[in-house]
């Protein structure tokens, strides 16, 4: 439980992570966009996005940087399944 009330854009601001880290993807490495919001805003994901952003808050950041660092965890959580699964697609 945070330690503190949840801000009352909580749903806004987790929309804007996935929505900023699916285009920062799609840009860095030729993917679909709509593709990566699609999967970046599955139940799955929106509470991995919230319970990372809320932890980050919990630790003091700003908003902002919270809302970094749980981009960056979405996007390394999204590389490891994706790595994940190519291996057992290839075996």
């Amino acid at each position: 439980m945070p330690a503190h009330p949840l801000p009352a854009n909580l749903a806004d601001n987790v929309g804007a992570i996935a929505a900023y880290t699916a285009q920062s993807l799609a840009d860095e490495f030729d993917k679909d966009a709509e593709w990566l919001l699609a999967r970046f805003t599955t139940p799955a994901a929106l509470d991995f996005i919230t319970r990372a952003y809320l932890s980050g808050l919990d630790q003091g950041h700003s908003p902002a940087k919270a809302a970094s660092d749980a981009g960056v965890a979405l996007i390394h959580m999204w590389a490891e399944v994706t790595l994940t699964a190519q291996e057992h697609t290839i075996l």
